[in-house]
């Protein structure tokens, strides 16, 4: 385990071309004059006026559900059937009554 006392120890055994980082050196960030961007307040004042970005988001976002809206309209819309056509004619009855007497002439117990 090494101590902070023991620094003078290890760097005997290192090379002397390698980088020693004594505990005296730092790092140079500027001058206490120098005026921190992230510290400083924000004097700058949005002029006032119309957003006319809210506008085109809105009208983006319009044109975006309307054409979901148009794809699942045209994608599920009821097609005609080519086999299918109306050409005014009546439907034949079929050959046998529609109508026939019950087995039980009872009728339905409620």
């Amino acid at each position: 385990m090494a101590y902070p006392g023991d620094e003078e120890d290890e760097r005997e055994g290192q090379d002397n071309d390698a980088p020693s980082f004594a505990a005296e050196e730092q790092l140079i960030l500027g001058t206490e004059d120098d005026a921190l961007p992230w510290l400083e307040a924000d004097d700058e004042e949005e002029e006032p006026g119309f957003d006319w970005r809210l506008i085109t988001y809105g009208v983006t976002g319009l044109a975006v559900v309307a054409a979901l809206l148009g794809a699942i309209w045209w994608f599920t819309r009821d097609r005609a059937d080519p086999q299918l056509v109306a050409d005014g004619s009546t439907i034949a009855a079929p050959a046998g009554p529609y109508k026939q007497r019950p087995d039980d002439a009872g009728g339905a117990e409620v």
